[in-house]
């Protein structure tokens, strides 16, 4: 559905708006009819500019790591090559007691920062 531009969905609001059934428009321009009927709410609402394509990047990512801690992983790492995560989180579980990251969460820091070598 990334193909539909906003012209393609201006005419399919239209022609829903005009009496058209949407189980038609959705099936000529190639769309679910689901598609259709939210496109049509959103004109509705808000008019035209909402019918841009919308991004569907979260607006917050309430679990992830603080980007403190993640430096601090990654300098641990740095300085003692051989720590795993499993050395890591005893380590800050050391510092930080209860609320130190996963095990599972090091390893990610470590593999999205390229401080571990692929096997």
């Amino acid at each position: 559905m990334a193909w539909v531009t906003l012209e393609v969905r201006l005419r399919a609001v239209l022609e829903v708006t005009d009496g058209a059934r949407v189980i038609d428009v959705a099936d000529r321009y190639g769309v679910s009819r689901q598609a259709v009927t939210a496109w049509r709410k959103r004109y509705e609402a808000s008019g035209v500019a909402v019918l841009s394509d919308r991004s569907r990047r979260p607006h917050s990512s309430p679990t992830r790591i603080d980007a403190a801690v993640e430096a601090l992983i990654c300098e641990m790492r740095r300085h003692h090559r051989p720590w795993g995560a499993r050395r890591l989180i005893y380590e800050l579980s050391r510092q930080f007691g209860s609320i130190a990251p996963s095990r599972s969460t090091i390893q990610c820091v470590l593999v999205s920062n390229g401080l571990v070598n692929p096997q």
